[in-house]
């Protein structure tokens, strides 16, 4: 189309236009979340434009202001089905953006409240060739919790490090390389309690050992969580294996 500027460093993700392609698909929604993430991670006041909640592209025309067509409407058929989830992502991870109020901050942070990391936990990597970034963002202090977060927008999944605070343990809570309802471990109707429980239990065999893996293009969120109640989650786990 010619409707707007067509230099906008875009990608398409192997694929121009609709395709059936099951790879490209899933990484059009895997990078969808990303960007949700970026945003609804953030300090500051998110801004969503309507039908961005649930992945209306307009087809990938960035000026469609004179159409009254499909281009511009709002299906909330669409919206309703939700067949890959990604409404349902967008919600909670509202959801857990209201649970955290270090997400919500009104003031600048500084180091006391956050650190930033690599591949190895302290230890970012600035160079223009690193496609990777992650931080640690604290409450108060590493005693009352926080969150880790990591963007790996290579095309190489990448093992890190997570950072050591006493008492804590990390619970993963968002990882967009999984498919939906696994997405973003907050319980709802499509994810029962004890299948997001079973899900960071899972993950325990790195996040046990300091480490998580990060699938390419993808994002991670794990919270810090009293070592007691990462254990308890633990115990629960094999009580359900044991019946």
């Amino acid at each position: 189309n010619k409707d707007g500027e067509n230099h906008n460093l875009s990608w398409n993700c192997g694929a121009e236009g609709i395709t059936d392609r099951l790879d490209v698909n899933r990484l059009r929604q895997r990078q969808m979340r990303n960007f949700q993430c970026a945003l609804l991670l953030s300090h500051g006041v998110p801004m969503l434009q309507m039908g961005d909640e649930f992945g209306h592209s307009k087809a990938g025309n960035n000026n469609t202001y004179c159409h009254d067509s499909e281009l511009n409407w709002v299906d909330w058929q669409q919206v309703a089905a939700d067949s890959h989830g990604f409404a349902r992502f967008t919600r909670q991870l509202i959801t857990f953006r209201h649970m955290h109020p270090e997400l919500r901050r009104t003031s600048y942070v500084n180091d006391n409240d956050v650190q930033w990391h690599g591949e190895a936990a302290f230890k970012p990597d600035w160079t223009d060739s690193s496609r990777l970034v992650a931080y640690t963002l604290k409450k108060n202090a590493p005693e009352v919790g926080g969150l880790y977060v990591a963007f790996n927008s290579g095309h190489t999944p990448k093992v890190v490090e997570l950072p050591h605070w006493h008492g804590r343990a990390w619970c993963v809570m968002v990882d967009t390389g999984k498919l939906a309802p696994y997405d973003i471990l907050i319980p709802d109707a499509e994810l029962a309690p004890e299948e997001a429980e079973q899900a960071q239990l899972a993950a325990t065999m790195w996040t046990g050992s300091g480490y998580y893996s990060v699938l390419a293009w993808s994002t991670v969120v794990l919270e810090s969580v009293p070592e007691a109640e990462m254990a308890a989650l633990r115990s629960r786990g094999r009580g359900a294996s044991a019946a």
